[in-house]
């Protein structure tokens, strides 16, 4: 597992310059492809629930602001709920930190970067959206570099490279306001500096290393995952090797202890704010899936790791693929590469299915929480084509017949999704009807909404909804008084003792949208008795 014991495939040299040409020219045109999907349609895609909280935490708010002014059984509009969108002098950098301290399961640093930004440029969903772009597109050279460190061979490194550039996974994260394509980068970032740092071992390399840490965790929680899966690797290398104490290792404790010291402020803060936290994700322990139903879940998170297109039963056949590659990896890759893409990848795996398998849950299946195992992934596959297209082990025709339906098929997703207002990383259920209700709502000259929803909800729907738009929250539905002079009147995501309540008072209810008996309608109108 030595950083040193790299073997660069043995490539003939009449075919790697033929394979060099068409991988620079072919690998240039495919990521420059990458970097459009990145950009294109930027503005077009549902603002929804979790990006609002971006902005809202970011400008300094709480969710409580918005009720407490808002949200009080008084009468409202829609642009007062995006004036809890919007930058304000009355909210400083101060505002900012205390709201970004009442959610410590957030650490910090993707939401002040994003109000940076904001304030210099102006707000707007593509502005919003730009610095998850920005991170995203620092990825690139950041997985050719860890590719680089991993294999030694430009060939590999470059295909995961464009692999990543054109993954959809990564390209619906890097259009949205969220903090995930920022732990994409830490990851891959820390990871080569790591590689480079135990190549040829420096106080000032250790030191960068170090910086890399503590940004990846003021960057994301689940970046300890990484940190972990690091020490492990460092750990297991050194001892392994030497089966001794080494300056290394004395080094890296060094290292480690100020990372601990540079990110207790908010390890200390998620102390103190754990029953918070924990009441803040206990839905992700809800549901309870045989073992059965998590792998057959689990083949769905594989395919939205690599290629976002659908197979149904077909799903095993990437199942193959992956194997094949990992086992590739073992067989013919540095050891040091091999334990290190097993770590990476496999400590955050593990880490989120061992609880659901055990406790029940659906941690290992949020995508967006196995970056990292995803990054892994790709570069494993990276190293397989690569390795195998320019030799005899497999025929040449079936692995390029591979790879190129495997990039076609990310293409034909990207193609789609950038055509897409809502997709699964948006929430359908919880985005959907954000369009449909607001182009019914919006042609109208004189409604009202009453509303029981979250203020996240109501805030991602006052991006659709006309500014003059009415709306009255329903704090207690027994004492609700509805005002006169507006019509239609329609309920938005009311409870089921709402919806009783008003029966039993002689409203009917008539669902507007969705009109499926299978589903709860998101918006009902009222008609009053004569």
């Amino acid at each position: 597992m030595n950083a040193h014991d790299r073997h660069p495939m043995t490539v003939p040299s009449e075919k790697r310059t033929a394979i060099s040409s068409l991988w620079l020219w072919l690998g240039g045109a495919l990521l420059v492809l990458g970097i459009f999907f990145r950009v294109y349609n930027l503005d077009y895609k549902v603002f929804w629930i979790d990006e609002a909280n971006t902005v809202l935490r970011s400008l300094g708010y709480v969710s409580q602001d918005v009720t407490d002014t808002l949200l009080t059984g008084e009468l409202f509009q829609a642009e007062d709920l995006q004036a809890f969108q919007q930058p304000s002098p009355d909210r400083g950098w101060d505002d900012t930190m205390t709201a970004l301290r009442s959610s410590a399961e957030h650490t910090p640093l993707y939401f002040l970067l994003s109000r940076l930004w904001v304030q210099t440029v102006g707000s707007s969903i593509a502005t919003w959206r730009m610095p998850a772009v920005f991170f995203s597109l620092l990825l690139l050279p950041a997985v050719f570099w860890w590719g680089w460190e991993l294999f030694g061979s430009k060939l590999s490194a470059g295909l995961a490279t464009v692999l990543v550039a054109l993954s959809p996974l990564h390209v619906l994260y890097a259009q949205e306001a969220r903090p995930y394509s920022l732990l994409a980068l830490m990851t891959a970032l820390s990871s080569a500096t790591l590689l480079w740092t135990l190549r040829s071992p420096t106080w000032n390399r250790w030191l960068l290393y170090g910086f890399t840490i503590v940004v990846g965790l003021y960057s994301q929680l689940l970046f300890t995952l990484v940190a972990i899966a690091h020490a492990l690797y460092i750990l297991a290398s050194e001892l392994t090797i030497y089966k001794r104490f080494t300056p290394n290792l004395l080094r890296y404790l060094i290292v480690s202890l100020g990372c601990i010291v540079a990110f207790s402020p908010w390890l200390v803060l998620l102390v103190n704010n754990l029953a918070e936290v924990q009441r803040k994700t206990a839905s992700l322990g809800d549901d309870r899936y045989s073992i059965g139903g998590l792998i057959d879940r689990w083949f769905r998170v594989l395919n939205q790791m690599l290629i976002d297109r659908e197979l149904a039963g077909w799903n095993f056949l990437l199942l193959l693929l992956a194997i094949a590659a990992l086992v590739y990896l073992w067989r013919q890759a540095p050891r040091h590469a091999t334990w290190m893409l097993l770590l990476v990848g496999g400590v955050p795996f593990l880490a989120l299915a061992l609880p659901d398998l055990v406790l029940g849950g659906e941690r290992s299946l949020r995508v967006r929480y196995l970056f990292p195992t995803v990054l892994a992934l790709q570069l494993t596959l990276g190293y397989w084509f690569a390795a195998t297209i320019p030799t005899k082990r497999i025929p040449q025709s079936i692995v390029q017949t591979i790879l190129i339906l495997f990039i076609g098929l990310q293409i034909l997703s990207n193609t789609v999704n950038a055509q897409r207002l809502v997709w699964w990383n948006k929430s359908r259920p919880a985005s959907t009807y954000f369009e449909p209700v607001s182009a019914l709502v919006n042609t109208l000259p004189n409604p009202l909404i009453l509303t029981e929803s979250k203020v996240s909800d109501l805030l991602a729907l006052s991006y659709w909804l006309r500014p003059d738009i009415t709306l009255q929250a329903i704090p207690d539905v027994v004492t609700l008084e509805i005002p006169q002079g507006y019509d239609p009147i329609y309920l938005h995501n009311g409870t089921p003792e709402t919806e009783a309540t008003l029966q039993q008072q002689g409203i009917r209810l008539t669902p507007i949208y969705p009109v499926n008996d299978s589903v709860d309608p998101w918006l009902w109108q009222l008609e009053f008795p004569l």
